[in-house]
């Protein structure tokens, strides 16, 4: 199979383009040739096979690109309506959804969920909106990729729901859960009384314009739709098949959009809810959703970052962003908003091959004046001792995960199912695995409880409970 040929859609640069206003206040005009060619070397070196990619800055897209193709095997083009699997990405317009129907519909985000919904699990009712769309409620991370494709699954999963989807009491801490995304479904089908997607498109994505976005597959189906693809880097990208497709875990992952629709939400969300004149979203809401309201840690990128609604909130390089990316299932997506300077970028590409570092630093580069980047420099190995090291020796369970941390020749060495990983400490209760073949490390944080003894390890947005 012959590699897909660059198709190059004609950039929509709509002018003037704006200055932009940095961290010092200065303004700068943006360098849109040398972001392109950033951008063009980015996608090149990934061998994608196509990508859509827009920039807002103010109340308008200020570039906006296509590359390659939207399915290797038909060669069909890549436009700015070509539907995109979001993958978690699509937390982001379920937490908006839900967030507006609770105002609208005056239900408090911190109420237990049992207050109005009947027969659940005393335990899961327990829990509210607010933990639910904040990753704390205490509840597990399934894999999901193929499972019922009814309605009425959702409702009944829900309602199967018992203690032993918990793995720490709501409130207690953040993990990355999508047994929590897929209850927070739920409650939106109870408060807008109608299956999960058609909320989300009639009280949603109607008043947002955003037409084709849709989380029914029947009906992406009908539309231009990309396809997922395996991309090694080495030999050329295979279509993945089949297509993913669960409906109890829709709200998680399975939204599918197009750049135009998503650029819409983007704009009307750094414009106080407006789009072209009209309120679409609620201000309040943005505002929820921009407050951090759970701390994050274990990941490389951020020592210790925070979450809102669907979102992880950071600042980087002098700016304060919000963000929520995939990699999923032949599918990725990175979308970045700075609402300080009514700026984001939004990339939409159909391979499981993630990245587009160089091109989301380019962009801040380009429309903001930013801080210098820092260089990033390998972590040096600390000394530990044997008593610290007995701290962390357990079991750690996060369903259905499990992980143990041994002691073994002097060294703290990392045990998940077969494998075996020695750890090195980088900080205070900090440590670095390096996965076998992986380039990159994969860093742990360890966090005390309040009897002083270790409690939870975070790693890669999850948490474990050390249960030993």
């Amino acid at each position: 199979m012959k590699m897909p040929v660059l198709v190059l859609c004609a950039a929509l640069v709509f002018a003037p383009v704006p200055k932009s206003a940095g961290v010092n206040g200065q303004e700068k005009k943006p360098d849109l040739a040398a972001f392109e060619e950033v951008l063009r070397k980015d996608f090149e070196e990934r061998g994608l096979p196509g990508a859509a990619v827009a920039i807002i800055s103010g109340d308008r897209i200020v570039y906006s690109k296509m590359f390659g193709v939207s399915n290797i095997e038909t060669g069909a083009p890549v436009t700015p309506d070509t539907l995109f699997l979001m993958g978690v990405t699509s937390r982001i317009f379920v937490s908006a959804a839900l967030l507006s129907l609770a105002e609208e519909e005056k239900t408090e985000l911190t109420e237990p969920i049992g207050d109005y919904i009947p027969g659940l699990n005393p335990r899961v009712a327990k829990v509210s909106i607010h933990q639910l769309l904040s990753n704390t409620a205490g509840m597990k991370h399934e894999r999901y990729r193929y499972g019922p494709h009814d309605d009425k699954e959702l409702e009944q999963y829900v309602h199967a729901l018992s203690e032993k989807y918990f793995f720490a009491d709501p409130g207690k801490t953040f993990s990355n859960s999508s047994a929590s995304f897929a209850l927070a479904a739920y409650v939106a089908e109870q408060l807008g009384h109608k299956p999960f997607p058609d909320v989300m498109k009639d009280r949603f994505f109607k008043k947002l314009g955003m037409y084709r976005s849709t989380f029914r597959q029947d009906v992406a189906m009908t539309y231009p739709l990309s396809q997922g693809h395996e991309t090694s880097g080495v030999s050329a990208p295979v279509v993945i098949r089949p297509f993913v497709d669960n409906a109890i875990y829709r709200a998680d992952g399975m939204m599918y959009s197009t750049l135009n629709d998503v650029a819409r939400f983007a704009i009307a969300f750094l414009n106080d809810g407006k789009f072209e004149g009209r309120q679409i979203l609620s201000p309040s809401v943005i505002a929820k959703i921009s407050t951090p309201v759970a701390q994050v840690y274990g990941t490389n990128v951020l020592e210790e970052g925070k979450y809102g609604y669907g979102m992880l909130i950071y600042n980087y390089r002098g700016v304060r962003v919000l963000e929520n990316d995939s990699v999923w299932l032949g599918f990725s997506a990175r979308f970045r908003m700075v609402p300080e300077h009514r700026f984001a970028i939004i990339i939409l590409a159909n391979s499981n091959v993630g990245g587009f570092h160089e091109t989301v630093d380019k962009a801040f580069e380009t429309f903001m004046l930013v801080t210098p980047r820092l260089e990033v420099k390998p972590k040096t190995a600390l000394k530990i001792d044997e008593a610290e090291m007995q701290k962390y020796v357990g079991q750690y369970f996060n369903p259905p995960d499990e992980i143990e941390i041994v002691l073994k020749d002097g060294q703290l060495v990392f045990k998940q199912i077969g494998i075996e990983l020695p750890m090195s400490k980088i900080g205070d209760q900090r440590f670095q695995i390096q996965p076998p073949g992986s380039p990159g490390t994969i860093e742990l944080k360890m966090k005390t409880g309040e009897d002083g003894k270790i409690e939870f390890m975070y790693s890669s947005l999850r948490a474990f409970k050390k249960v030993r």
